[in-house]
């Protein structure tokens, strides 16, 4: 005994040593290397652990602590073994301070369970890159660290990440580990846990795609840790969808520090890669396709680049001022377009007058290479796509032009209408040309007028006629191609904002032209018939009225192949509605119907008001919100959001869909999420209701979660979380919705309601969620009866808890005391909560993880 309090004192005085001072560690470690030679194994080893148990208990971070944990793990590394028969084999000591950790790993704390991962993390870091560690071993701590990474604390887990980090093999296909990461970074609620597996996971095709994922997450410091992990990837080892959907995304992102990285950290580092050659960029983009992505990246480009370095990359014909028409091409053309439109915004005139020639001389250059396309007869599909890319970009160039030139403006309107009349321009083409004619004729009745016989001679070309109204006849071409290109024509004239109604010309091609090619055998026309009704309806309520119901048949069609069809006709669907109202078309029951403070039509409804004969449209439509196709699944939640955020309807069924929706896991669609996303971003901010709404959506939202079969999409969902984000939105200082005496916020009401399902024993809760959830609310009442309510709740619920969980009854006794803040519920509440009891193994399966990490503050 006297031999272990000789080594145990040393020990001590040796650690207090190292927690003091960093810089004593080497010489802490070979105090204690020399004790270990001298002393017996076990001894030793049980004064160590009895030294090392000390910092492990604390769950405070102090600097300390901290220091003692890594001097304990580095001494517990470096120390040599007495006999070395295989330097592959870690030495008796370090053996033995592994299997401690693997038994101590599931402790009832959560701070222990916290150090002893990040106490293990330490020991791995400390081994070097040549460290060996037998398969056994590697397996033991793996399965130890996989448990803790379901463990209920938050913080426990990111531990336990950090932990696993150097247990993973990115080469092997089946690496346990790696797949770990991959379903935590998808599944678990902590941010923190999502960022650690970002941080720490190694790279390859699997765990790629998945960190691409992230740059969806919810959590903006998610989405940052991911955009910092793919600026260390060059874009050779991306696919050509991924460049687009990683720039994409992170130039629009609303939070400032993640698209900084993207705009100057990674634009920058893929440019580099491409040698800073901006067409070359472009082409890895195929901008050809994604052309407002390629404006987007030019714009932020010019941001970070000199003017010179720009100008000495356009391929410009110095004296002309135009690239030649054999060097052109869909990224250089795109290029020009955006550069000179950024000298002008940037009132660099000169330099401005110096990449552009005269409008006249620039309509030849246009008319030159549409002759050279009809020449040519390309047959290749890439080969049209290229040529209808670079005339849409050259047109669109003529919007930079100032039209008080006379004879320039008459060169170009003659090249618009000779273009339209051609064989030479697709879809795109044709309403970018339309949209510049407005400009170009900006006499609504002239432009109409024009447009309706270019529509005409395209389907009569051999007759001609003074009358503007379209002529019937035997002569009259319907096949796909020219149906295409009338309804083309139609559709870009009619989204000019200039024209507000249906006027007897409109209408004749409403109805020799629109309607009849609803039934066109070519699908692709159909489309575009239905886009071309849809634009007139919107024009007129009594046509929209009337044919309204030509877009819900179209959900009867059997055909469920093609779905193109559908996405054409929810977006009608829900711009009629945006535009006419609900109630003009009888879809709800007029009792439902409320004046707004507006003075417009808003529609409110709620659940079981859906299974009305007229609500049966509305419960169609919010039924596609779990259809299979995603573009569909798209429209139908944009379209609602829609009609939410214009406040055409109110409904707190569907605004805790969309809750429920933005929080399910299953909901893979990245679109999806971030619409939903950037919709309660607005909502709670555009008008009182929203907030009513939101407030009486919390229960419902929280019951169904609760109430949920586990083979229901709502299980995996943590409701404490869902019920954070619905408080978060009706926060005090969002949006004051107040009473006469100033002091009223929706969290009183929630907390009211929160209280009364808890002391209703008729209802199926879970207590501890809902008290989780008072946590979060921000209440000032000031009602006495109310609060008298209020209390006398609190009292029963305390009675209740009295028999449980410790910690849960000490965060509930402070928000009673914030109802009345002169009068304390129960005993005082102390400074430091209680140990929360829990059980010491972690749940079997992500689906029951809950961020507790009250003894980790």
């Amino acid at each position: 005994m006297p031999a272990i309090k000789k080594i145990f004192d040393l020990m001590c005085e040796v650690f207090t040593r190292a927690q003091d001072k960093r810089t004593a560690h080497d010489q802490c470690i070979a105090i204690l290397a020399k004790a270990y030679k001298n002393y017996d194994f076990d001894e030793f080893y049980e004064a160590y652990e009895r030294c090392i148990k000390i910092p492990l208990s604390y769950v405070q971070k102090e600097t300390l602590i901290e220091n003692a944990l890594e001097f304990g793990a580095l001494f517990a590394v470096k120390v040599t073994p007495e006999v070395e028969d295989d330097d592959d084999e870690v030495s008796p000591f370090l053996k033995r301070v592994f299997d401690f950790i693997l038994e101590k790993h599931s402790a009832k704390l959560p701070g222990v369970r916290y150090r002893i991962c990040y106490f293990l993390n330490l020991i791995l870091n400390s081994m070097g890159d040549n460290a060996y560690l037998s398969d056994e071993l590697c397996n033991d701590i793996i399965a130890a660290m996989h448990k803790r990474m379901k463990d209920k604390s938050a913080k426990v887990r990111v531990q336990a990440v950090y932990a696993l980090h150097r247990m993973q093999e990115p080469g092997d296909d089946e690496c346990e580990v790696i797949d770990a990461y991959i379903y935590h970074l998808a599944h678990d609620p902590s941010s923190d846990v999502r960022k650690a597996i970002i941080k720490n996971i190694g790279r390859n095709k699997k765990t790629l795609q998945s960190v691409i994922e992230r740059i969806h997450d919810i959590d903006y410091s998610v989405r940052k840790m991911a955009y910092l992990f793919l600026t260390k990837i060059t874009p050779k080892s991306f696919k050509i969808k991924q460049r687009r959907e990683i720039l994409n995304n992170g130039l629009r992102d609303k939070n400032d520090e993640v698209s900084k990285i993207v705009r100057e950290i990674l634009l920058k580092a893929w440019l580099l890669y491409y040698d800073n050659e901006i067409t070359k960029f472009l082409y890895a983009l195929d901008t050809e396709i994604a052309t407002d992505l390629g404006i987007n990246v030019l714009n932020n480009l010019f941001k970070v680049l000199t003017v010179d370095d720009l100008i000495e990359q356009l391929p410009l014909d110095q004296d002309k001022k135009l690239i030649p028409i054999d060097k052109l091409s869909s990224e250089n053309v795109l290029f020009w377009h955006c550069f000179s439109k950024y000298l002008q915004e940037s009132k660099l005139t000169e330099l401005f007058d110096q990449t552009l020639p005269e409008l006249s001389y620039f309509c030849d250059h246009i008319r030159q290479y549409g002759e050279n396309i009809v020449n040519n007869e390309s047959t290749e599909d890439e080969e049209k796509i290229t040529e209808q890319a670079i005339l849409c970009q050259l047109f669109e160039m003529t919007k930079l032009y100032d039209l008080s030139d006379e004879v320039g403006r008459n060169r170009l309107k003659q090249l618009i209408e000779d273009t339209l009349i051609s064989e030479i321009p697709e879809l795109k083409l044709t309403e970018v040309i339309v949209e510049i004619y407005e400009k170009v004729v900006p006499n609504i009745t002239s432009r109409v007028n024009t447009l309706t016989h270019i529509i005409s001679d395209i389907r009569m070309p051999l007759r001609h006629s003074d009358d503007i109204n379209l002529q019937s006849g035997d002569e009259e071409k319907n096949d796909s191609y020219t149906m295409s290109k009338c309804l083309g024509i139609m559709c870009a004239m009619l989204r000019s904002p200039t024209i507000t109604s249906v006027t007897p010309i409109i209408r004749n091609l409403f109805n020799s032209v629109a309607l009849t090619s609803v039934e066109h055998d070519d699908k692709y026309v159909q489309i575009q018939a239905l886009n071309a009704v849809g634009l007139c309806l919107f024009l007129d309520s009594e046509l929209a009225q009337k044919h309204i119901p030509m877009f819900f048949m179209v959900f009867t069609d059997s055909d469920n192949d093609f779905h193109e069809h559908w996405i054409m006709s929810l977006g009608i669907i829900f711009d009629l509605f945006l535009k006419h109202g609900l109630d003009h078309f009888n879809l709800v029951d007029p009792a439902d119907d409320d004046e707004d403070d507006d003075n417009e039509k808003t529609t409110s409804f709620e659940a079981s008001q859906l299974d009305t004969p007229n609500n049966h449209v509305i419960k169609m439509l919010l039924a596609l919100f779990h259809y299979e196709v995603p573009a569909i699944q798209l429209k139908a939640v944009e379209g609602f959001i829609k009609l939410l955020l214009m406040g055409r309807i109110n409904s707190v069924q569907i605004v805790s869909r969309l809750i429920v929706l933005l929080h399910n896991p299953d909901y893979r669609n990245p679109h999806l999420k971030e619409a939903v996303k950037s919709f309660f971003e607005y909502y709670p901010l555009l008008r009182k209701e929203n907030q009513k709404i939101l407030e009486k959506s919390f229960l419902p939202t929280i019951l169904d979660i609760f109430n949920a079969p586990s083979d229901s999409k709502l299980f995996s969902i943590d409701p404490s979380i869902v019920g954070h984000f619905i408080l978060d939105l009706t926060r005090y200082k969002i949006y004051k919705t107040e009473t006469e005496d100033g002091h009223y916020t929706a969290h009183n009401n929630i907390s009211y309601e929160i209280l009364k399902e808890i002391v209703n024993p008729q209802s199926e809760h879970d207590v501890i969620t809902l008290i989780k959830c008072l946590s979060y609310v921000n209440i000032k009442i000031t009602d006495e009866a109310l609060q008298n309510e209020m209390l006398e709740m609190c009292d029963a619920v305390i009675k209740e808890l009295s028999s449980r969980n410790k910690s849960t009854l000490m965060s509930f006794k402070k928000f009673c005391n914030s109802i009345k803040p002169n009068e304390q519920v129960g005993d005082n509440v102390p400074e430091e909560q209680e140990e929360q009891e829990e059980p010491e193994e972690p749940v079997d399966d992500h689906d029951n993880i809950e961020d507790d990490d009250s003894d980790l503050e």
